[in-house]
């Protein structure tokens, strides 16, 4: 209907209620004004209790069908039910209506929401209006509301779980108020509804499991939870986070924060205090019970009361109250400790609400100190990085509410120790949350200036002073101008005296510098920083530990090429002063520190100078590109001809390019120190009695190795096997493997070609057995497969294996990056999965439960009906009859996860003579009983699809029967051929003849490859066609 008929209708509709309302009155409204008196004392009649009663009759019909048809319908009869109620006193129209849709039969309300789920929907809305504005009413209602509850309408369950949250908050408002009769009917039945409504949170329905979370919640604002339900409903709720579905996993969450939020224990949980205080109070009550225990017996039997108890002592009954919410708030923070877990593996979910909830309740959680928190709060930075931008902003939102919005005047000393205490990942995902919250203003120069507070060059907190300066590295990478106005103060505090207790702080320092553009702070020869560089790099400087020169070197090396003017001149001088120090003492021995940090110094200098070579080369094109835009205002005819003639933009670059390959190939193939390291790290690695001996040599080779494998082609592919024999070592550390898996996504990237024939090699490491080195391979290869720089079919079952990884963050990844990867294109993991279910399906490690459970992930990232109609028919032709029966009961499951459309069951149909074998395992039956039943609950196009899969079923029931009765046969025929062979003598077997050899021969070629249910089929099949 448009919307002046639906207008128009409804109209008509409350005029022809209001008259007769008007009429169902009577002769009251006259009346009105008279005397109150006269009206109690008037005594209705029963003719006139009949004729009103006939009249409400009349009406309800109206009410019921407005109620079905009309969403805004239920408002407006609420409405004037209510006015009835309170105005008239009249409550029998609202009495009425509720009995009128209760009376309805629950199957007939189980077609209705499938025919008309709006229907149900409204006659559930209205009885839930109806429980907020006349709860009496609703109250007198719910025996006959109550039994729907165990009907098949989930509407109508939702709405009936609201009804009672309701009508408890209600009562639980009234108290004392409520009149007598109805409080000790309502006190009856009270537990009766709190249970239904905890059975309810079990639902079948994700639709009203969540309406009953929901109610939940709703009841905890109001506070009318009991006390002894707290930690029950809280320990369902966490229960409910694992749900499969997300709007339950939301709820859950909801009714979590809210229980949080209104807990009736304290505005803060740090579960140590309330265990101090429990402990405490404990012994204080067992000590009052001990005094006062026998002090109460003495005094006798005076203190009796009516049932013969003796009255207990207020302190010990105040104690022990104490003691008990004490005890409840300790399980209760305890419980929510519990449910971090859960809620951080949430955080890597596919749906977004699922990540932004979780990020919102982990915050609250930090907010209200509960126990592990703060480390859950440190999983939410890298969703920075997410590709949704609503996961980002939550994100941001909640950063700024733990650290900015909280910190307030000490917010730059609150940063700074959390700087401080990231690992590298964390870090990283900070640069991009400080990035955001400086564009939108939440942070600003203030900031700076708290922050040039925190930087005496003696400061007495050496670790404050390192979150400084690194915070002030992520301010120079957005407004270097605030930075470089202080840089010698800066620069004094990064390389005073307060380093020499803190050596990190030089890196900071360093890192401060690497983070301003070029050009705005010089790093001369002459001065005191840069001798001060050299000096750290060179190891010269004795207050700097072994482990800790590494990372302080790596950032000196970088500073040095992003500032100095003639970085490699500088950087080959150290290395040549590092190297007269190899040897030390009087033997002239070689140092393993010494020859291990002149590794690590050459490697690292030998990549920083492949990327200055290529920012030279960039920088060198982009002013070429400027020339060529004048150029091309002038004249483009002139430019087209010396384009033709081999002098223009195309040459000038293919001259560009030509001169930094022969740059990079310098670096290896020159006169210069890292030349030189070449071959010794190639015949370092290969020398196993002294890489087994030095396990800091080894590491610092290896590494170092892998850095100069990235300057040139030829030398890289020279190296491979030693690379790959060091990654496949399982005796080498984690850290040296961790290493060169990071290492091999560099090469991959820089020589495709080259790395192509080790492809398999790098898969294998998928399987490797320690954690750290399995999720380091994952991360390098999902990021090399998502950028299109390694093929993944043929290798995808190794990733899909790690979905049953034991390590939780390795299975949240490969979880992830077939998340990443359907969203690639709509194609991508559809045409993976034959590769997948094939690979799998020969795995003899993998259990059915763990193939099953990597299906199911995998196959639900198929949505698309085309793609669900082209993957059942595939899966038809994989049935053979010759394979194991294992194999086809895994193709078998996998048609019964997709969701078979009316045109996928007609090609199972189509199909069915090709695969009518597999019959004979109860397994794959099951499995094709699933995909009919599965059709046969869809809406949409519900004949259609009901007419097919009853089709399918037929065939199904049919071969079934006929392998059923051919299994039979071949019983009986066993069981005469074994009487024939007891009764026969030896003379009839000779009488028949031995088969000749070639007849032998002819027999097995027929019969030995045939299993017995394709026997059974081909019989059938005859039987069929005769």
């Amino acid at each position: 209907q448009s919307g002046s008929q639906v207008r128009e209708s409804l109209a008509r509709l409350l005029a022809s209620a209001c008259h007769k309302l008007t009429l169902l009155d009577g002769e009251t409204a006259p009346a009105i004004a008279a005397e109150e008196e006269e009206k109690e004392e008037k005594e209705e009649t029963e003719g006139e209790a009949a004729e009103e009663e006939s009249k409400l009759d009349a009406v309800l019909p109206a009410f019921v069908d407005a109620i079905n048809k009309q969403e805004a319908a239920s408002g407006v009869l609420v409405d004037a039910c209510a006015y009835a109620a309170q105005a008239l006193g009249n409550a029998k129209i609202a009495k009425s209506i509720v009995a009128e849709l209760a009376k309805v039969d629950p199957r007939d309300y189980k077609h209705q929401q499938q025919s008309d789920a709006q229907g149900v929907k409204n006659v559930s809305l209205f009885f839930v209006e109806v429980s907020e504005k006349l709860p009496q009413v609703m109250t007198s209602c719910l025996s006959v509301v109550v039994p729907h509850l165990g009907g098949e309408a989930y509407n109508l369950r939702s709405g009936i779980v609201q009804v009672i949250a309701r009508i408890l908050v209600h009562s639980s408002k009234e108290g004392g108020a409520a009149s007598k009769t109805y409080g000790e009917t309502f006190l009856k039945s009270k537990q009766h509804f709190l249970k239904i409504l905890v059975e309810r949170v079990f639902d079948v329905s994700a639709f009203t499991r969540s309406k009953t979370l929901q109610s939940w919640a709703y009841l905890c604002q109001h506070k009318a939870i009991p006390i002894g339900y707290w930690n029950y409903i809280a320990e369902i709720a966490i229960g409910r986070l694992e749900d499969k579905a997300a709007l339950v996993r939301k709820s859950a969450m909801h009714l979590l924060s809210t229980m949080l939020q209104y807990n009736p224990f304290a505005p803060c949980l740090p579960v140590q205090k309330f265990e101090a205080s429990l402990q405490e109070y404990q012994q204080k009550l067992e000590q009052a019970e001990q005094e006062k225990g026998p002090a109460g017996d003495e005094e006798g039997a005076e203190e009796v009361g009516e049932e013969g108890e003796r009255a207990e002592d207020p302190e010990v009954s105040s104690l022990r109250a104490l003691v008990a919410s004490l005890d409840a708030a300790v399980k209760f923070c305890r419980h929510l400790t519990s449910s971090l877990d859960v809620v951080a593996q949430l955080l890597a979910s596919s749906s977004i609400t699922d990540a932004t909830e979780a990020i919102s309740f982990i915050v609250l959680l930090c907010q209200f100190q509960i126990q592990g928190s703060d480390g859950a709060a440190r999983r939410i930075l890298p969703l920075i990085f997410s590709h949704e931008q609503t996961v980002k902003d939550a994100v941001i939102d909640g950063f700024a509410q733990l650290y900015v919005r909280d910190g307030g005047p000490d917010l730059a000393q609150v940063l700074s120790k959390l700087a401080v205490s990231l690992n590298v990942g964390e870090v990283a995902s900070l640069r991009g949350i400080f990035k955001e919250l400086w564009q939108n203003k939440i942070v600003d120069h203030a900031l700076v200036d708290d922050l040039l507070a925190l930087l005496p060059a003696n400061a007495a907190d050496a670790f404050t002073l390192q979150g400084a300066l690194h915070l002030l590295s992520l301010v120079a990478a957005q407004d270097p101008e605030l930075v470089v106005e202080s840089l010698d103060q800066i620069v004094q505090a990064g390389f005073g005296g307060a380093a020499r207790r803190n050596p990190y702080v030089y890196r900071s320092c360093c890192e401060v510098l690497t983070s301003l553009p070029a050009g705005s702070y010089t790093l001369k020869a002459d001065s005191a920083v840069f001798g001060k560089i050299a000096q750290i790099v060179s190891g010269r400087c004795d207050h700097i530990p072994p482990l800790q020169w590494y990372s302080v070197a790596e950032a000196c090396i970088s500073a040095l090429y992003k500032l100095a003017d003639n970085p490699e001149t500088s950087c080959c001088a150290m290395l040549r002063e590092m190297s007269t120090m190899l040897t030390g003492g009087e033997s002239g021995a070689l140092s393993v520190a010494a020859t291990s940090r002149f590794l690590f110094a050459a490697g690292q200098v030998a990549v920083k100078h492949l990327v200055h070579i290529e920012n030279l080369g960039s920088r060198v094109r982009h002013s070429g590109g400027k020339a060529a835009g004048n150029a091309k205002a002038q004249g483009e005819e002139e430019e087209d001809i010396a384009d033709q003639i081999g002098a223009g933009a195309a040459a000038a670059d293919a001259a560009l390019d030509n001169l930094v390959d022969e740059c990079e190939r310098e670096i290896m193939h020159g006169s210069g120190v890292i030349s030189i390291c070449g071959p010794l790290l190639s015949s370092l690695c290969r020398d196993k009695d002294l890489m087994g001996s030095h396990v800091q040599l080894r590491v610092a080779a290896s590494l170092a190795l892998t850095k100069l494998m990235c300057l040139d082609a030829k030398y890289c592919e020279e190296n491979l096997p030693v690379l790959f024999q060091i990654l496949g070592d399982r005796h080498n550390e984690t850290e040296i493997r961790s290493n060169c898996v990071i290492a091999l996504g560099d090469l991959v990237y820089r020589f495709p070609n080259k790395l192509e024939p080790w492809t398999a090699h790098i898969y294998s490491v998928l399987s490797d057995g320690n954690v750290k080195v399995r999720k380091h391979a994952l991360m390098v290869l999902s990021h090399l497969i998502l950028n299109d720089m390694l093929k993944v079919k043929g290798h995808v079952s190794a990733i899909a294996r790690l979905l049953l990884d034991e390590d939780e963050r390795t299975a949240m990844f490969a979880e992830l990056f077939f998340h990443e990867l359907s969203r690639k294109t709509a194609t991508t993991v559809y045409n993976l999965i034959p590769d997948i279910l094939s690979n799998l399906s020969q795995d003899e490690g993998l259990t059915e439960d763990g193939f099953r459970r990597i299906m199911t992930h995998v196959l639900g990232f198929i949505q698309r009906d085309k793609q669900t109609d082209g993957l059942v028919e595939k899966l038809c032709h994989r049935f053979d009859p010759r394979a194991e029966a294992s194999i086809n009961r895994h193709v078998a499951f996998c048609i019964s996860q997709l969701n078979v459309t009316e045109k996928g069951l007609k090609r199972l149909s189509e199909n069915f003579k090709s695969f009518r074998h597999v019959f004979e395992s109860e397994e794959v039956c099951a499995s094709f009983q699933l995909v009919t039943q599965k059709a046969r609950k869809v809406v949409a196009n519900r004949a259609n699809l009901k007419a097919a899969a009853d089709d399918l079923e037929q065939k199904i029931k049919a071969v079934v029967a006929e392998l059923h009765q051919c299994g039979e046969e071949d019983a009986d025929e066993g069981e005469v051929a074994e009487g024939d062979e007891n009764a026969t003598p030896g003379e009839d077997v000779v009488a028949a003849g031995k088969p000749t050899a070639e007849e032998q021969q002819e027999e097995n070629a027929v019969e030995e490859p045939a299993p017995r249910a394709l026997r059974r089929s081909n019989r059938a099949n005859r039987e069929v066609a005769a």
